[in-house]
């Protein structure tokens, strides 16, 4: 188990909220406002602020 106060956690935590809101608004319009975003990112940048993708 994570503790409430480790980051990861955290962020899980908001993007559970921004996930379960958005749902609302339509999942598909979200994934692809991430999508532009992430095309916008330099790849060095996307990793060093998100890091290794965690399964």
């Amino acid at each position: 188990m994570q503790h409430a106060d480790d980051p990861w956690f955290v962020a899980m935590a908001i993007l559970l909220v921004l996930g379960g809101l958005v749902t609302a608004y339509g999942i598909r319009d979200y994934l692809k406002e991430w999508l532009v975003l992430a095309m916008a990112l330099p790849p060095a940048l996307f990793k060093k602020m998100f890091g290794p993708p965690r399964h």
